[in-house]
């Protein structure tokens, strides 16, 4: 029964985070203009403070020299600077997934079923944010560290085909 009922409420919460996700971010405040403005802006350096704020360490040593409730508080503060950053996060993403959907679409050709790595990506993307959302929610009960290397290295990959993709490929022949 209890287990049915923590199966219920992470679906709840996958529903809840993809209808957050998926739905049209507005760059209210953080806009880039054209694809190509925001690919010159876009950093995936932005991200690296994840890494940190992942750690236990911090929390661990404020435990030792000041005591848990010290600790608590400062681990609710990170869950919720690591929240904040996947939403930048998904924004972005979805940002680079706009670019790479509309090259794909006037692709003369779809050879090699790009769309369909498109779809798979962006699957996998939503899948590692989901499942960072689902430690945080258990996190205030069942702390566990994080491990946001999978989700930075994806975005690091996507970066890069983007720009390849997005950026004209000049190439010059000596005669």
């Amino acid at each position: 029964m209890i287990i049915g009922l923590v199966a219920v409420a992470l679906l709840v919460a996958a529903a809840l985070t993809l209808t957050r996700f998926s739905a049209p971010a507005s760059d209210a405040g953080r806009s880039y203009g054209s694809d190509t403005a925001f690919l010159d802006q876009f950093s995936v350096a932005r991200y690296r403070p994840l890494l940190r704020l992942a750690t236990r360490m911090d929390r661990a040593w404020l435990e030792q020299t000041h005591g848990k409730e010290l600790a608590s508080v400062y681990r609710k503060i990170q869950r919720s600077l690591l929240r904040e950053y996947l939403k930048d996060l998904s924004r972005d993403v979805n940002r680079l997934y706009a670019i790479l959907n509309a090259r794909s679409a006037h692709a003369r050709s779809d050879e090699g079923d790009i769309s369909l790595a498109l779809t798979e990506q962006q699957t996998t993307f939503a899948l590692l944010i989901w499942g960072i959302e689902a430690r945080l929610f258990v996190d205030v009960l069942m702390p566990r560290p994080l491990d946001i290397k999978p989700l930075v290295s994806a975005l690091e990959a996507l970066t890069a085909q983007t720009q390849a993709v997005a950026r004209p490929q000049f190439s010059y022949h000596v005669c």
